[in-house]
């Protein structure tokens, strides 16, 4: 075994910053965005959450390897930074394909295997390519090993879901893709946790703490607003609204458009949208790592979690819950739930900020 400690990372962060690696990391993108095309029309045909969680790892890495396109010969601070981000969004991805599976379990038709089976095999080999192209920097810094640690996922994810498709024709049941559904979600987050502990011990330790706040609204948003959500769905009933006062009702609802409904009537499907969201939500997260101003900082983290919240929402169901009825003299507003209000507040503190920023005189 050959250990040669520091320097092993640092000759593969110095090889993260040449043009054969990043011809490496455009191939890399573009046959991990075309299985994501593949798996979206296998999950809308064969209803396999074990293939959805293995295309949101498609989709994960195809955005991780983007972002370290951004990041190379950027400062070891900001590669750091953004791997954190990285290894969170990878986390959101594996709470999602837990919840995926929970959901399952508890009912669901047994999904069409021979797509699950053809999906596997198409994606191993695309994976098992992107693996070996990566391989030999899986031991650079945190945003290196982060592109790593998702190609690594998309390999194994294809294995299991090849396992699940050839049982669940075995078997003629969902579970087996509901437990190979838990095994991918928990290797998201076990990869999650390896990339945000590289990145947190690279960070400057200042840095590192101006980052605790902002993360803590995004998680409390997110939580508050699919916790309300979850809630409504349970206990109230479309179409039987529940008075809280004169001018505010609970009334549950879907929307398959955007904030307050607006181009819920396009027939494109939720697909655009999602794409639309992400990288709102991606733009949004390079923002609040280069802003300084703590009001903004604030406004951001409402957005992003907002932005998050619905983003949940559509990946899950297609269309974002909505329950909040406002309304006066019989006009109603359109319904909405906590993450437009959070999106909406993010807008006004950010119109706040701009309007209190002292000026330059000419």
């Amino acid at each position: 075994m050959n250990d040669c400690g520091d320097s092993c990372g640092a000759r593969a962060v110095e090889a993260a910053n040449t043009p054969a690696y990043v011809r490496t990391l455009w191939l890399v993108v573009a046959m991990n965005a075309a299985m994501f095309v593949v798996g979206v029309f296998v999950t809308a045909t064969g209803g396999s959450v074990s293939v959805r969680s293995d295309l949101l790892d498609f989709l994960g890495d195809s955005v991780a390897t983007g972002i370290g396109l951004l990041l190379v010969g950027r400062s070891a601070s900001v590669r750091s930074m953004a791997s954190l981000w990285q290894g969170l969004a990878l986390g959101a991805l594996g709470l999602f394909a837990l919840g995926s599976a929970v959901s399952r379990a508890f009912g669901g038709a047994t999904p069409e295997p021979y797509g699950m089976g053809l999906y596997g095999i198409l994606g191993l080999g695309v994976n098992l390519s992107a693996a070996l192209l990566l391989l030999k920097h899986r031991k650079g810094d945190a945003s290196v090993r982060a592109v790593w640690l998702y190609s690594r996922n998309d390999a194994i994810g294809n294995v299991a879901v090849m396992a699940a498709a050839g049982l669940v024709a075995l078997t003629a049941t969902r579970w087996p893709d509901v437990v190979v559904g838990l095994g991918i979600a928990a290797l998201f987050l076990h990869s999650s946790f390896e990339i945000i502990w590289d990145a947190q011990r690279e960070l400057p330790k200042a840095r590192r703490m101006s980052w605790f706040w902002p993360l803590g609204v995004i998680l409390f948003v997110v939580l508050l607003d699919q916790g309300t959500k979850a809630l409504a769905r349970v206990h109230l009933t479309e179409g039987a609204p529940l008075e809280l006062s004169p001018f505010l009702d609970l009334n549950l609802g879907s929307n398959s458009g955007i904030v307050f409904g607006l181009f819920a009537a396009a027939e494109w499907g939720p697909w655009p949208l999602i794409g639309v969201a992400g990288l709102v939500a991606a733009g949004l997260i390079y923002w609040l790592a280069k802003e300084t101003r703590p009001l903004a900082r604030l406004a951001l983290a409402l957005f992003i979690g907002g932005a998050l919240g619905n983003l949940w929402d559509r990946l899950a169901r297609g269309a974002v819950t909505d329950f909040l009825d406002l309304h006066a003299g019989g006009r109603h507003w359109p319904a909405f739930n906590m993450a437009d209000g959070a999106i909406v507040i993010g807008a006004a503190l950010l119109v706040l900020d701009w309007a209190s920023a002292p000026r330059r005189t000419a």
